[in-house]
């Protein structure tokens, strides 16, 4: 059974043997920031067409910078996020 994970503000996904379905309007009730969508335009979709993707994991040990670039499976790069050193809201 497959599961997004929750890492921060980020949610990542999918998890091992789900399915792909089309993307939804998230639900602004919190304020949600959609920054990258990548889904079928049909339902039900299993991982091998199209939809297995990786995330990496990069500290810069001088700047403390954490860069998370998001792969698909053939290692080209879909999304990228950088995240600065610090505490949130501050």
């Amino acid at each position: 059974m497959g599961c997004a994970e929750r890492r921060g503000d980020d949610v990542l996904g999918p998890g091992v043997g789900t399915r792909g379905f089309p993307a939804v309007r998230l639900d602004d009730a919190f304020g949600p920031e959609q920054r990258f969508v990548r889904a079928p335009a049909a339902a039900n979709v299993p991982p091998g067409q199209g939809s297995r993707f990786f995330g990496e994991v990069a500290v810069d040990g001088n700047s403390g910078r954490l860069t998370v670039p998001l792969r698909e499976e053939g290692g080209g790069v879909l999304f990228t996020r950088v995240l600065q050193p610090g505490r949130v809201a501050q």
